[in-house]
């Protein structure tokens, strides 16, 4: 906690901490977490880490409340009825059945119960940020007759838009992913950015954004509906308004990928949502269990002074290689 402490006195009053995020599967007469039915040790560990963080939070006399995300995308067998089921279930605060015993006993142990956690489910945090998107692209489509029509949407979002030749998929990207200044300090050069260098894991915790600045392109929808990973993060901080700042805690022993996948999904509420103005730090559990500490600010995103047209450029110089093309 020690390098992680300055960082939650950067965070307003009232914080939520996203952990423990887990997939529920089965029937109103048995609910199952967990991939095999069981908490991996990763989801043990992003969940105690986020109640010790609470713990910190308090410390500091500020408000802060356990958020649990439950995966219900797959694996209920009632479907669309049974997930309104749950959700109505949830709302009327009949939480325990929806936290696994694991974590009731982690709770418990630290002196905490089920009013000092939100339970929300992911099948309605991506219905959310699906309609944030498909407003965007329709904003997108109505603006393409006008002259210099990107530069007045950059203007507008502080991004560009792209998709891929077969139109299948909607990315974003902004001036932040393509800013090295710290990068190319820490490593004497621009070398790391080459794509016949593998970035080490190793690096992620002085570099938490080292990845998603190798690639700067956010990736959140494909034709036919499908909502991706960087979006569901988003539809997760959509439940909440801006009263809330934001702390994510999930553990690269479940997923590889899962610190770009959450940091993607900051920005892209930072730029779809007009209205999204918090602090969100990130906090990822390596495969060794080191912290990887970053945070993205109120006004990190939303604030560049990146002129149109050399922005353009940059992305110009490398879009074809990523298979990408400017909306």
């Amino acid at each position: 906690m020690e390098r992680t402490f300055p960082l939650l006195e950067k965070l307003r009053n009232s914080v939520v901490v996203d952990c423990g995020h887990i997939i529920i599967s089965g029937t109103s007469k048995k609910y199952r977490f967990g991939l095999n039915g069981n908490c991996s040790e990763g989801e043990l560990l992003s969940f105690r880490t986020g109640i010790n963080l609470v713990s910190s939070l308090r410390q500091l006399n500020k408000k802060a409340t356990l958020n649990l995300y439950l995966s219900d995308l797959s694996g209920i067998s009632g479907g669309n009825e049974e997930r309104y089921a749950i959700y109505e279930k949830i709302k009327s605060g009949d939480k325990c059945q929806f936290i696994p015993k694991e974590y009731i006993s982690l709770l418990e142990d630290a002196g905490f119960n089920e009013h000092d956690i939100e339970i929300n489910l992911q099948s309605k945090g991506n219905e959310r940020f699906k309609k944030i998107i498909k407003k965007t692209m329709s904003k997108i489509s109505s603006e393409k007759s006008k002259n210099d029509y990107r530069k007045s949407l950059y203007s507008e979002y502080g991004a560009l838009f792209l998709t891929n030749k077969a139109k299948e998929i909607f990315s974003i990207t902004t001036p932040f992913l393509f800013n090295h200044l710290d990068e190319n300090e820490y490593f004497n050069g621009n070398w790391w950015a080459n794509d016949d260098v593998t970035i080490r894991d190793s690096w992620l915790k002085d570099l938490p954004f080292l990845k998603i600045k190798k690639n700067p392109f956010v990736n959140l929808y494909e034709s036919g509906g499908k909502v991706l990973c960087p979006a569901t993060y988003s539809g997760l901080l959509s439940h909440y308004n801006n009263d809330n700042d934001h702390i994510a805690v999930y553990s690269r022993r479940d997923d590889p990928f899962v610190g770009e996948k959450v940091i993607r999904g900051v920005i892209a509420s930072n730029i779809l949502d007009k209205d999204f103005s918090r602090n969100c730090l990130q906090v990822i559990l390596s495969n060794y269990d080191e912290q990887e500490l970053s945070i993205i600010c109120k006004d990190t995103i939303k604030k560049t002074n990146e002129d149109f047209n050399d922005f353009l450029n940059k992305i110009n110089q490398i879009q074809n290689s990523k298979g990408l093309v400017l909306l």
